[in-house]
Order: C-alpha cells, then sequence, then structure tokens
C-alpha cells in the first residue's frame, strides 16, 4: 500500500493514506496506527540497507552492529518524534516532551500536510518500492540526484566499535541538521578509542567545522549538541550561531533550539571544560574537564530546554561515554573564520553601553 498513488508508482501521501485507511478503516487513522507504518517502513528500509550500502555496512563496523538491541525502542522513540508536529502543531519540542502521542483519528488533510513537511518519509518508499522491483532509476526524473543528501551519511575515518549510536539514532540526527551537511561525518573522537584525556578531546575538535557531540549516561540517557560552527579555545568568550541547538535521543528524542535570547552558544575552555547556552560555570549543558562528569541546567536563556531533565540527568550527572563526529566535507582554515566573542568589560574612557554590558554579566 505504501508503494500505491505517489508520482511514478513511487508511494507518496495517497498511499500512506491508502495504508491508513486499510488500518482504521476511515481513512483518518490514529497517532498508533500511524508510528506503526513509521516503524514497519523504517525498519523494512535499514533491513533493505544494511545488505547493499556501503555507509550502512560501515557503520555496522563502525558499531551499529554492537547496537542492534537499541534499534526497536529507537525506532518508536523516531516516529513518535516524527508525529509530534501533527499531533500537537505550534507546540515548542519541550512542552510535548513528556506527552504521550494520543489514539485519535486526524483529518486525511492534516495527514497529507505533514507528510509532505517530511520528505525523508517519501524516500524510504521510493528506495524500498525501487528494491523490491529492481529498479534501477536511470531513466526516471524523480529518483533523487546524487547532489541529493542521502538518509544516512558515510562514516568517515572511523575506528571499530567507536560509537554507541543505533541507525535510528543516525537517521534523527543526520535528517535535522542543514542540507550540505548530511552527505558525510567525519570521525574525530570517542572515549572508547581514545580515553578520557581532555587535551586530546580538544585538539582532536578543535577548527574541525560543525560538529555533532553525543554524550550518554550509566543510566541509559543520551543527549548532546549540534554544533553549527567550529570549536575553539574561547578563554571565557563564546563562539556559534543560531542553527546551533542541544538534543536528545533517549530516552525521547527531540531538538531544543536557541531562543534567540543571546549569544552564549559554544564554550571550551581548558579550565571550564566544554558549554553550550548559560554562563561560564552554570551551562546549559556543560562537560568537566575529566570527560566523567556533567551539568544541565534548564534555566538558562539560550536554549529552549525542558523543565525536566532526560533520565540520567541531574543538575550534575555521570557521563558513561563521549563521541564527536564532524559533520560535512573537512573545512580548509577555521581559523581566520571563527571569531570568539568576549564580554563587554572595558569601562575606560566612558564609552560604555550599560544595557549590553548588563546583558553580558547578568
Amino acid at each position: 500500500m505504501l508503494t500505491k498513488g505517489g508520482s511514478a508508482g513511487g508511494g507518496g501521501a495517497q498511499g500512506f493514506l491508502g495504508l491508513l485507511n486499510g488500518l482504521g478503516g476511515d481513512g483518518s487513522g490514529s497517532s498508533n496506527n500511524i508510528i506503526q507504518i513509521l516503524v514497519g517502513l523504517a525498519k523494512s528500509y535499514f533491513a533493505m540497507k544494511r545488505g547493499k550500502d556501503q555507509n550502512m555496512q560501515e557503520w555496522g563496523e563502525a558499531g551499529t552492529n554492537q547496537n542492534v538491541a537499541e534499534n526497536d525502542n529507537g525506532f518508536l522513540n523516531w516516529a513518535i518524534n516524527l508525529i509530534k508536529d501533527l499531533l500537537f502543531p505550534g507546540k515548542k519540542p519541550k512542552e510535548v516532551i513528556e506527552e504521550e502521542p494520543a489514539d485519535v483519528p486526524t483529518d486525511p488533510n492534516d495527514i497529507t500536510g505533514w507528510y509532505d513537511g517530511h520528505p525523508e518519509i517519501g524516500k524510504m518508499q521510493k528506495d524500498i518500492f525501487d528494491d523490491v522491483l529492481d529498479i534501477t532509476g536511470d531513466d526516471d526524473p524523480d529518483v533523487p540526484s546524487d547532489e541529493d543528501p542521502p538518509l544516512i551519511p558515510a562514516p568517515k575515518g572511523f575506528e571499530p566499535d567507536c560509537s554507541v549510536l543505533d541507525e535510528p539514532t543516525i537517521l534523527f540526527l543526520n535528517t535535522n541538521i542543514l542540507l550540505d551537511l548530511r552527505r558525510e561525518w567525519r570521525f574525530l573522537y570517542s572515549t572508547k578509542t581514545h580515553g578520557r584525556d581532555f587535551d586530546t578531546f580538544f585538539g582532536a575538535i578543535e577548527y574541525r567545522g560543525p560538529t555533532i557531540i553525543v554524550i550518554t549516561t550509566p543510566d541509559g540517557a543520551m543527549v548532546g549538541v549540534f554544533a553549527s560552527t567550529s570549536w575553539c579555545d574561547t578563554e571565557g568568550g563564546w563562539t556559534g550561531n543560531g542553527d546551533t541547538y542541544i538534543f536528545g535521543c533517549k530516552p525521547k528524542m527531540a531538538i531544543f533550539y536557541s531562543t534567540g535570547k543571546d549569544e552564549n552558544f559554544m564554550s571550551l575552555d581548558r579550565n571550564s571544560g566544554l558549554g553550550l547556552g548559560g554562563k561560564i560555570g552554570r551551562f546549559g549543558l556543560g562537560l568537566d574537564v575529566s570527560l566523567e562528569s556533567g551539568t544541565f541546567h534548564e534555566d538558562v536563556d539560550t536554549f529552549d530546554l525542558p523543565t525536566s531533565a532526560p533520565q540520567g540527568l541531574g543538575e550534575n550527572f555521570e557521563v558513561a561515554h563521549v563521541e564527536v563526529w564532524g559533520v560535512g566535507p573537512a573545512p580548509e582554515d577555521e581559523r581566520s573564520n571563527v571569531k570568539v566573542r568576549k564580554p563587554n568589560l572595558e569601562l575606560k574612557g566612558g564609552n560604555v553601553d550599560m544595557n549590553d554590558l548588563l546583558s553580558q554579566i547578568s
């Protein structure tokens, strides 16, 4: 049913609605039915890709083969996160992170609009359809070109079993970063292979372009950050821009974007460690220099963080693992591109914008 109704027979919203009609009987479906379809779709897609896609095979060597037991819960979390825009339109992730999907009918027109906003669903359907019918797609104008980013990136420079990521988490993270960064991830650091040395960590991530940092706890929580610009030694200042965000992957998937209230996005210092949002000494999400503990504070202005921390994260939490991937092409010369913003503490000459000064030190 998923492969019917779309252009060139490749699925589409009508195929999706057709399957919902078969499950729900009235053409509208329910959240449980939609989740069921999405989980089945993702499982089928990855089952197909594992056998013939080089990226998936390399991710298996990097760690997903060791983490396959996490896939079922991961695909469920991915599906639930995907339908939140459908069930809770206009609400922020932090407002619905604790909500469970309601089993209520949904208008087919709403489903079509939601479906069109998630092109990765259509791509999965099309790839499965082509694989089942052994279609090469050489003459099909609707087949994505080589310029279209893949759902699963190529892992470059990885070491065996360096990662704790599973397939649905990679899918979730890669489809929520900028399009031009999705083609490849460059392995930079992992406590599984590098140990817990902050100087090694510092050198591995400095001036490497945009990055994804993943942090896990002994209780099974997984959180992290997409850093939109290169890390560097900020020495008490800040780098980054509004494209930077904090994410949660386990126990639930969600992205917590910038509020636009301040520019305290990224801090990296050999004394205070690594931090996102808030202020030095009280980050929204932070890693200390031992890489053995972290901090979480929801009451920061920089990011729209949930008031209840994910499982395993308190104001202070134990770190089980850290890994870092550079996303997109490797930059050539980042030193000249990265500018550190320092607090305006220069009081000489009487030319001080007090509002600006107070906003930076409050």
